[in-house]
C-alpha cells in the first residue's frame, strides 16, 4: 500500500510532512499569501478539527471552517505535492465533521437532486454577481424523462452534466447538432440521470458521493451497449470527476473512454477533411469570412500565399480570442485548442493565471476571495481599444465568473455560431 493509500483510508492529515511546495501553485495562496489558504495551512486546521473539535469554541470552529472551505478545489495540490498526496480531499473530509460542513452537506445534496434548485441557485447567483452571462429560464424543461430516444443503445453517450440539462440547455443542443454534422452516431443522456457528485464530494461527504456514483453507473449501464466506447461529458470538471473517481465505470466498460465534449468535437473537425467558414454569421447568413479545410494533416486547400493574406486580414478585423483553461481541464488530456482556433486564423491568446475564483462555491460563498482571484485573471486579460476581446472556455462555471468582467462565451457555442460546418452552409 503506496503512502497516498494510506492517507485515503486513515484520513489523517498530519501525514503531510509541510514542506511547503504546494504554495507555489496554490491560487487562493497566491492571491492572498496567508498561510491560513494555503494547503498546508488548511491540513493544520483540519488536523485540529480532528484532534481538537469537541474543545473549540463555535466562533473558532466557525473561522477554522471559514479558511478550510475558501479552497477553489483546483487539484494544483495534488499534482505539486511531491509526496502524492490528495491535500484538498483531507481537508473536505475535515470540515464535514464540523457543524457547519453537515449544512453543507444537506445543500449539495439538494443541489444533485434538483435540477430546479441547481438552476435557481445559479440564475439568481449570477444576478446578483452581475454576469452578463444570459440565462434563459423558458428555455430550460425540468421534465425528469427517463427514455432516450428511440429507446435504442449506443456505444457513445453524450453526459451534459447539470449545467447542460439546465443553463447551458442551449449550448447542450447545438453540441448535439454538430456531433449529428459530423457523423458521431450517439445518444444523449436524459435528464433523469443524476449528477456526476461533484457537490457531495467536495463537501467531504464520501458515502453520499459513492451512492451518487454507483447510481449513476447503473444509468449509465442501462442506456449503452456493453461495448461503451465513448462518454462524452460537457465540462472539464465533471470529465475530471469521472476520469479520476470512476474507477467501477472502467471496470465495468474496459474500453470507454472519457472525453471532454469540445476536445472530442475538435478532434472530429480535425480527424475529417471538414470545411468550415471562419468569420461572423447572423440570422440571415455569413459575413466575411474565408473557407478552410481541416484535415489530419492541417493542410488547406487555399493556395499558401492567399491563405496567408486571408488570416491577416481576418486577424485585423476580428476580434482577440482569450482562451481560459479551467482548473480541472489538466486532468482531462486536453487537446491544444490554441492551436487550433490559429490554423482557423483567428487572434489567440490564452489566460496564465488558471483560476477564476469561480469553484468550490467561492463565487455564492467567499465574494471577497472570489474577486481577489477574478481580478488577478483579469490582469492578465489585454483589452485594447481597436479590437473586441472574446474570452472563451469549456467551463460554464467559469463562464459565468469571468462574464462578470469581460464578454464570455462557451468555447462550442463560438464552434458552433462562428465556424460552420458545410453542411449548415448547404440548408
Amino acid at each position: 500500500m503506496d503512502i497516498k493509500e494510506l492517507n485515503e483510508i486513515i484520513f489523517d492529515p498530519i501525514v503531510c510532512v509541510k514542506c511547503g511546495y504546494c504554495k507555489s501553485t496554490c491560487p487562493t495562496y497566491l492571491a492572498t499569501r496567508d498561510e491560513r489558504f494555503s494547503p498546508r495551512g488548511r491540513l493544520s486546521l483540519s488536523y485540529k478539527i480532528i484532534k481538537e473539535k469537541e474543545r473549540m469554541g463555535f466562533s473558532d470552529l466557525i473561522r477554522v471552517f471559514h479558511d478550510i472551505d475558501t479552497c477553489s478545489k483546483c487539484g494544483e495540490c495534488e499534482k505539486t505535492c511531491p509526496m502524492g498526496l490528495n491535500p484538498y480531499l483531507s481537508f473536505m473530509r475535515a470540515k464535514a465533521k464540523t457543524l457547519p460542513g453537515k449544512f453543507e452537506v444537506i445543500s449539495a445534496k439538494l443541489t444533485t437532486k434538483s435540477k430546479l434548485f441547481f438552476t435557481l441557485l445559479f440564475y439568481f447567483g449570477s444576478k446578483i454577481k452581475k454576469s452578463s452571462y444570459k440565462i434563459n429560464l423558458t428555455k430550460i424543461s425540468f421534465r425528469q424523462r427517463e427514455k432516450i430516444e428511440n429507446e435504442e443503445k449506443s456505444d457513445t453517450i453524450f453526459f451534459p452534466s447539470c449545467f447542460g440539462y439546465t443553463i447551458f440547455s442551449q449550448t447542450k443542443k447545438k453540441v448535439e447538432s454538430l456531433m449529428e454534422d459530423l457523423g458521431v452516431k450517439f445518444k444523449t443522456a436524459p435528464q433523469s440521470f443524476s449528477c456526476c457528485g461533484a457537490p457531495l464530494l467536495f463537501s467531504g461527504s464520501m458515502e453520499d458521493f459513492e451512492k451518487n456514483k454507483k447510481e449513476l453507473i447503473r444509468k449509465i449501464e442501462e442506456k449503452s451497449t456493453n461495448d461503451l466506447s465513448t462518454l462524452l461529458v460537457l465540462g472539464p470538471t465533471c470529465t475530471y470527476i469521472m476520469k479520476k473517481f470512476y474507477k467501477e465505470l472502467n471496470e465495468k466498460f474496459p474500453k470507454v473512454k472519457i472525453k471532454e465534449a469540445s476536445d472530442f468535437i475538435i478532434e472530429k473537425i480535425r480527424e475529417k477533411e471538414v470545411k468550415i467558414h471562419v468569420g461572423e454569421k447572423d440570422s440571415v447568413g455569413e459575413k466575411d469570412g474565408n473557407v478552410k479545410n481541416i484535415t489530419t494533416k492541417r493542410e488547406s486547400n487555399i493556395n499558401p500565399e492567399e491563405n496567408k493574406k486571408n488570416e491577416e486580414e481576418n486577424k485585423k478585423k476580428s476580434e482577440i480570442i482569450v482562451i481560459h483553461k479551467p482548473c480541472h481541464e489538466k486532468y482531462s488530456d486536453a487537446i491544444d485548442k490554441k492551436n487550433f482556433f490559429k490554423e482557423l486564423g483567428f487572434n489567440v491568446e490564452e489566460t496564465e493565471f488558471p483560476c477564476c475564483g469561480f469553484g468550490g462555491s467561492m463565487f455564492f460563498k467567499y465574494p471577497k476571495m472570489s474577486n481577489q482571484l477574478l481580478d488577478l485573471l483579469s490582469e492578465k486579460i489585454k483589452e485594447e481599444e481597436d479590437k473586441k476581446v472574446l474570452v472563451i472556455s469549456n467551463s460554464p462555471g467559469c463562464i459565468l465568473q469571468i462574464s462578470r468582467k469581460h464578454e464570455t462565451k462557451h468555447i462550442l457555442d463560438l464552434i458552433y455560431e462562428r465556424i460552420i460546418v458545410a453542411n449548415h452552409q448547404q440548408k
